[in-house]
């Protein structure tokens, strides 16, 4: 695998900059949004702190840049302990589970490569499903994940996770092309079917480091493999599929050659 590339810190797309409306405007004096109204008695929304684990990115970012790697692996693990819940700390814990699966790889140490990259993955998925990443983001932390999850000899799901990979791409360039043409795009060549394969509950990859527990689930983990497995499944049946079809078109096809060469 290459190095890690350039960290990015930036604030969440879409993170609301304004602060609540004061108890004193009725309704009608709320300002207009392009978003679903909120309850008039609904509760304040309070905007999340990740200032601590805004600082210990950065510390570890120099610490990278001056050469101390061990101040900078103490860092990026200060950050899942210190990141508030909710996408803000998604988003911080998922940088800093990237950077600790590349100090894993050059450390040699696969099996941690493997639970940090899982973690990245699954934090970019529910993510990217929030909208608030994009799909080359999460392609990356899956491909990732596929990459140390074979080193680590599951050859089956890096297989479901690069494909996996391949599926986000493919669907999220047909949305845009539907967007941009205006019409349905096709998505005859997806695969996709009904099928569903549940993963090996008995595999939790996160489960290995006490630090992601609080934040990521063996049932947040199972259910990108499912996906995963289960998008696997549908690809490995369509072409088989396709064949059949093809063989049935041929035989028609000669039988009406056939039929109108003895005519």
């Amino acid at each position: 695998m290459q190095g890690p590339p350039a960290e990015t810190t930036g604030q969440a797309p879409g993170q609301a900059t304004s602060g609540p409306v004061p108890a004193s405007a009725g309704p009608e004096a709320a300002p207009a949004s392009g978003g679903p109204a909120s309850p008039p008695t609904g509760p304040v929304a309070v905007p999340q702190d990740d200032t601590a684990s805004k600082a210990a990115l950065a510390a570890a970012r120099e610490a990278r840049t001056a050469g101390n790697d061990a101040l900078a692996e103490e860092k990026w693990r200060e950050v899942l302990q210190v990141a508030p819940q909710g996408p803000q700390g998604d988003m911080d814990a998922m940088e800093a589970s990237r950077m600790l699966g590349y100090a894993a790889l050059e450390q040699r140490d696969p099996r941690s490569a493997e639970t940090f990259f899982a973690a990245e993955a699954i934090l970019a998925r529910r993510l990217f499903m929030s909208g608030l990443i994009s799909a080359r983001r999460l392609t990356d932390a899956v491909g990732r994940w596929a990459g140390a999850a074979g080193a680590m000899g599951r050859s089956t799901e890096s297989d479901a996770l690069v494909r996996y990979g391949w599926v986000i791409r493919d669907r999220t360039q047909a949305a845009a092309s539907e967007s941009i043409l205006n019409r349905e795009a096709s998505t005859e060549q997806s695969g996709s079917t009904d099928i569903r394969v549940e993963s090996n509950s008995g595999v939790c990859v996160t489960e290995r480091e006490p630090l992601l527990r609080s934040r990521i689930t063996c049932e947040d983990e199972a259910g990108a493999l499912t996906e995963a497995m289960s998008l696997r499944a549908s690809q490995l049946r369509a072409p088989a599929d396709r064949e059949a079809v093809d063989r049935r078109e041929a035989a028609e096809r000669a039988r009406k050659n056939k039929k109108g060469g003895g005519e």
